[in-house]
């Protein structure tokens, strides 16, 4: 889907910067719990942190997410990793 885009743009020759995010909004450890589930790994070992205990040298907003002002949004993330894990299962 965002080959598609990155096409068009480019065909286009489309300024600016944009935004192209998935529908909805999602923190990192559930992205991290769905993809552990999804590769049939354990998910009982991953532990949500809040960003303020990572020691990170830069701070970081309490709440995040991308809302395309400037761009458009592509299928959600839960759509998307059903795509990949399809698609592995194919290669394997």
């Amino acid at each position: 889907m965002l080959k598609r885009f990155i096409l068009l743009f480019l065909i286009n020759e489309v300024n600016g910067i944009w935004n192209i995010s998935n529908e909805g909004a999602e923190i990192w450890s559930s992205l991290a719990n769905e993809i552990a589930a999804r590769s049939g790994q354990q998910t009982h070992r991953l532990k949500p942190l809040p960003s303020y205990q990572l020691n990170l040298k830069a701070a970081r907003p309490a709440y995040s997410v991308l809302a395309p002002e400037k761009g458009f949004k592509i299928p959600s993330l839960n759509n998307a990793l059903e795509r990949f894990f399809k698609e592995q299962e194919v290669l394997v």
